[in-house]
C-alpha cells in the first residue's frame, strides 16, 4: 500500500475527500479545511497607474545629417510616410535611413498606388490632389569625381 511508507515516516496523506486525512495509525482523522468563499480583489490604489510615454515621433528633423541605418521616426501607423532612401520596419512602422545624407521632410499629395519606378518621386493623380501626407526623404550628397574606371587602373 502506498500510504504505508508515509506512515512509517510519520507523514499523513491527504485523501481525495474534503477534510479527510489518514493519520499515523492509518485511521481517518477529520481536519477542518477551509477554502476562500470569495475571490480576493486588488485595491483601488492599483488602478491609478500611469505609464511613461513611448517617445514616439521624429528623431531627426529637416536639414540634419543622417547615417545609413539610423532611425528617422518611430510611430504607430503612418504619421510619416517613407520617401527617397527611407525604409519601413514591418513590426512598428519606424522609418530608417537607407543611405547617408540630409533629412528632408515634405508634405505631398499621397497616391496609394504610384505608377512610377520604385525609388523615384512621382506626381499624384488628380483624384488624390487633396490628400496631403508628410513624407520623410534622405537626400544623399553629390558624389565627388574621385573614382577611376577599371580601364584606367
Amino acid at each position: 500500500m502506498a500510504s504505508a511508507g508515509f506512515m512509517k515516516r510519520g507523514l499523513s496523506l491527504y485523501s481525495q475527500t474534503k477534510g479527510l486525512f489518514l493519520g499515523m495509525a492509518g485511521r481517518p482523522e477529520v481536519a477542518a479545511v477551509r477554502w476562500a468563499s470569495k475571490k480576493s480583489k486588488g485595491s483601488s490604489k492599483n488602478k491609478r497607474k500611469t505609464t511613461p510615454g513611448k517617445h514616439r515621433g521624429l528623431k531627426l528633423f529637416d536639414g540634419e545629417w543622417v547615417w545609413k541605418g539610423a532611425i528617422l521616426a518611430t510611430q504607430r501607423g503612418f504619421w510619416w510616410h517613407p520617401g527617397l532612401n527611407v525604409s519601413v520596419s514591418r513590426k512598428d512602422k519606424s522609418l530608417n535611413a537607407l543611405e547617408n545624407g540630409w533629412v528632408k521632410v515634405t508634405e505631398e499629395a499621397w497616391c496609394p498606388n504610384p505608377t512610377g519606378v520604385y525609388g523615384e518621386l512621382y506626381e499624384a493623380e488628380e483624384s488624390y490632389k487633396g490628400r496631403l501626407r508628410k513624407f520623410v526623404h534622405v537626400i544623399p550628397p553629390k558624389q565627388s569625381r574621385t573614382f577611376k574606371l577599371v580601364e584606367q587602373i
